[in-house]
């Protein structure tokens, strides 16, 4: 049996009165009477298909009385009302009927009513819109680095410009009502014809997209949240040369050594290479090695000698993005570890940025080659400047 009602989402604005009557009336075309309207949606009861005319007009709730029980008496039958917009439709389609704007004077007045309530909303949604706007920009100013290596910006900026796109249809409708209000109080009637087929498909597409967006972002929090909890250890180091810096760079080639692996170290954390990915760094690459070298002790002569390097590779989609990322980094990492990096002017990179810690064996450097920024920590016996030597013959060759 087929449904005798059915909903159908409003698409169309509140101020777009001629598209929503022309709407009305098309459903009516194809056999749906329209039952009642709500919030977001609007029922139709099946019905035969018939021609009829329907029209909105825009009355105070005191109104309400007389003016149906008039329009009534006109050959109108009330349907139900929208907030302000009260809707009527034909009651007989054979019988010609007085229309229910005749007086372009008061019809822009009754379009007055709408404007001044959507300009009361729309004044109170700018302000909650600026608030929530300056909030989400502090979120992406805030986490500078997060932004580029797990897209933090992307929720922050999809809620920006929803806000933005709200905002901008509220004033569009205080332009649309006062465009007609002019064009009534200069003598001219406006046409009841509305062109909703368009507003319809272009309002489903931005919501969809919108609507797609938010899924995806959703979808994405889940399985990093899903990642950082469960137990799956990091990947081991490939037997392969890597795109960054690591031991078997600068070693010597007699040297021998071996990992190292805790017990404890169930996720190995002391061990591994990782890859990742980003809108801004499409390219992300991470490594730490821990290892014990055979036959050699630290320069007191009693421990065994165990270096520990971490690397790290960023390939940003721009240069000037690239400046600015390894900005960010540098004021992390000296917040962080409360070191100093000082910049050194002669070298084979666009920039190169050093710290020695309290340690002399506690080093570290950031460099950037074009849009492609290096950072790495080195915990041994060897010089930074040794270990820079041999991270640009890698990369620059």
């Amino acid at each position: 049996m087929k449904n005798k009602t059915k909903k159908k989402m409003l698409f169309l604005d509140i101020w777009n009165i001629e598209d929503q009557e022309a709407w009305f009336s098309d459903m009516a075309s194809q056999g749906w009477k329209l039952h009642g309207i709500g919030k977001v949606t609007a029922t139709f009861e099946k019905d035969v298909p018939k021609e009829v005319k329907y029209r909105c007009d825009i009355f105070e709730k005191k109104e309400n009385k007389d003016q149906i029980e008039f329009y009534h008496e006109a050959g109108w039958e009330f349907v139900d009302s929208w907030e302000n917009i009260h809707i009527f439709r034909e009651k007989n389609e054979n019988v010609d009927i007085e229309e229910i704007h005749t007086d372009p004077v008061e019809h822009a007045d009754r379009l007055s009513i709408l404007k001044s309530t959507i300009k009361r909303n729309a004044i109170l949604i700018l302000i909650c819109s600026v608030l929530i706007i300056m909030l989400n920009i502090s979120l992406i100013n805030r986490n500078s680095l997060s932004n580029y290596l797990n897209d933090s910006f992307v929720i922050p900026l999809v809620v920006i410009i929803f806000y933005i796109y709200i905002v901008f249809l509220m004033f569009n409708g205080l332009f649309h009502l006062s465009s007609r209000i002019r064009k009534l109080k200069s003598g001219s009637l406006l046409e009841n014809k509305g062109n909703y087929r368009g507003k319809i498909l272009r309002r489903k597409l931005i919501l969809s997209s919108f609507l797609v967006i938010f899924l995806l972002l959703i979808s994405s929090v889940f399985t990093n949240i899903t990642h950082s909890t469960t137990d799956i250890p990091n990947p081991s180091i490939p037997d392969q040369e890597l795109p960054i810096l690591q031991m078997e760079d600068y070693k010597k080639s007699s040297q021998e050594y071996e990992p190292i692996f805790h017990e404890f170290d169930d996720k190995n954390r002391t061990n591994y290479y990782l890859e990742n990915s980003s809108i801004l760094v499409p390219k992300q690459y991470e490594l730490q090695q821990n290892v014990k070298v055979a036959g050699v002790h630290w320069e007191d002569g009693v421990e065994a000698y165990t270096p520990n390097l971490r690397s790290y590779g960023y390939v940003i989609r721009k240069d000037w993005l690239a400046k600015n990322f390894m900005n960010n980094l540098l004021k992390e990492k000296e917040d962080i570890y409360y070191v100093t990096f000082k910049e050194e002017m002669e070298s084979p990179f666009d920039e190169l940025w050093i710290s020695k810690g309290s340690h002399s064996t506690q080093q570290a450097f950031v460099a950037r080659l074009k849009n492609t920024v290096y950072y790495v920590e080195y915990f041994g016996m060897k010089d930074i400047e040794y270990i820079i030597e041999q991270k640009a013959e890698k990369v620059i060759n």
